[in-house]
């Protein structure tokens, strides 16, 4: 049974999936696959968030830096909810982490208060920041 259009294609497609030209096409899509459900589950984190579930979204954050260990903004995102929430001793080894693979995301966290995606806590930042040059 086919559904209707919303007229939203982003929310209508499920997955836009294709392969064109890979060495191993079948390891890829399984690849790709699990990045989107890994993606599916930090976006069911921020609907979770954004509804005051706070533990609940926090369980689909951890779940979903779990799924693609090597995609470091899953877990970046996870230690900026925590940091937001006030919860930043939590947040600190999660940061460490995330800036030893990647320390272009130190670069970005300072831009995130003025994006309204981070509380505006200097002490809180130096903190954090600290973690990239030490």
């Amino acid at each position: 049974m086919k559904s209707a259009s919303t007229g939203r294609p982003w929310a209508d497609t499920v997955m836009d999936l294709r392969v064109e030209d890979h060495p191993e096409p079948i390891r890829e899509l399984r690849r790709l696959v699990g990045l989107h459900r890994a993606y599916q589950r930090m976006n069911r984190g921020d609907e979770l968030l954004g509804a005051g579930e706070v533990d609940e979204a926090l369980h689909e954050y951890r779940a979903a830096a779990g799924m693609a260990p090597e995609i470091e903004e899953l877990p970046f995102w996870h230690a900026v909810t925590l940091a937001d929430l006030g919860r930043v001793d939590e947040a600190l080894p999660i940061f460490r982490d995330v800036f030893a693979r990647n320390p272009d995301l130190a670069i970005l966290l300072p831009r995130l208060p003025q994006a309204g995606l981070l509380r505006n806590d200097p002490e809180m930042l130096r903190r954090v920041l600290a973690l990239a040059s030490g």
